[in-house]
């Protein structure tokens, strides 16, 4: 394939999951191929400010998957999820074998179908190499 599309999925898998998917993506590929991912950030109005700085602090101490959580308890938001900074994706792309050509955060136009609530997304376009 020339490219792949990841829209808001890759933040629902754990971190084994994640991997793993990432893999079988690259395999896909064709040299160069390209992949695009949109997924959801910790810096959301529903999860709360000690727990943005957790994640943040985990990415200074070089945590790869530094926002998964298992048993979150926040309504409108799955137990399992993993949060993702631009640090952590741009780290994972990269320990999978992909060349990160754009990495940014961006906010969404449209509210966060299980919660209401307006959400950001951080945002990837990823090469193999």
């Amino acid at each position: 394939y020339d490219c792949a599309l990841l829209n808001k999925v890759l933040h629902l898998l754990s971190p084994v999951e994640c991997i793993d998917g990432l893999l079988n993506i690259k395999y896909a590929l064709k040299e160069d191929g390209k992949l695009f991912i949109k997924c959801i950030t910790p810096f959301i109005k529903l999860v709360p400010d000690h727990f943005k700085y957790d994640v943040i602090a985990k990415d200074i101490r070089d945590e790869m998957f530094s926002g998964y959580v298992d048993g979150l308890k926040i309504p409108g938001l799955p137990d399992k999820i993993n949060f993702f900074t631009i640090y952590s994706l741009g780290t994972l792309l990269t320990s999978v074998g992909f060349k990160v050509e754009e990495i940014k955060y961006i906010e969404a136009k449209e509210k966060c179908m299980q919660s209401g609530s307006e959400s950001e997304y951080v945002m990837a376009i990823a090469r193999k190499v």
